[in-house]
């Protein structure tokens, strides 16, 4: 099996990791699997998990009402990211947005909120030994485009809306080696370590 899927990957131009795990008992099928990845969007999960833990132990109301402006809002292809004015929502509702249509501002505003710091300090009392995260969503974006020899994310769009196709090529070389597209430097985790994680909010032991 673990041909076939390696197969997989390289048809698709690739290279891939995963692990899987049942719900109960110790099997395991696996292909990388304590290899580390970018997280990327999958890190909304553990931003979910630590705003509900927060929301349980009575740290933070959930019916908050949160003015997320326009001046500073976290590009994205979804959600509040292509809004063109000032939103007020819940934390809750924030987080509903983060987990059903991938939204990157109210992923932002989480995190603010909680903090990178206790974000790490529950992956490691979960045992998540490989998950680490370095920064909030925008920050990551702008040394993307710093690292491509711009002011930052925006710059850098602006820039590639004008760019030839050449120039568009060798862009997408250097991007492969951007410092937050690099699972040794940026925010990170492994397949395994999601798998543990997913296994304890299904169990209720990951929080309250």
């Amino acid at each position: 099996m673990a041909d076939d899927i390696r197969e997989i990957f390289e048809r698709a131009g690739c290279e891939g990791a995963l692990c899987v795990q049942p719900l109960g008992g110790e099997a395991e099928f696996g292909l990388r699997p304590d290899a580390p990845v970018v997280s990327a969007s999958v890190v909304k999960v553990q931003i979910a998990l630590e705003a509900e833990a927060w929301f349980a132990q009575g740290r933070l109301d959930p019916r908050e009402p949160v003015t997320l402006s326009v001046a500073d809002r976290t590009p994205g292809p979804v959600g509040i990211s292509l809004f063109d004015d000032d939103a007020v929502l819940s934390w809750r509702d924030m987080v509903v947005l983060m987990l059903t249509v991938s939204d990157n501002h109210a992923t932002d505003a989480l995190l603010r909120r909680v903090g990178v710091d206790a974000l790490n300090a529950t992956a490691a009392r979960l045992g998540l030994t490989g998950t680490v995260i370095e920064s909030d969503l925008r920050s990551m974006l702008d040394s993307i485009g710093r690292d491509l020899g711009h002011l930052g994310w925006k710059d850098a769009l602006a820039w590639a809306a004008g760019a030839s196709e050449d120039e568009a090529a060798r862009a997408d070389e250097r991007l492969l080696a951007c410092r937050a597209l690099d699972p040794l430097r940026g925010t990170r985790t492994t397949p395994r370590d999601m798998v543990d994680l997913l296994r304890l909010i299904w169990t209720d032991r990951a929080a309250p």
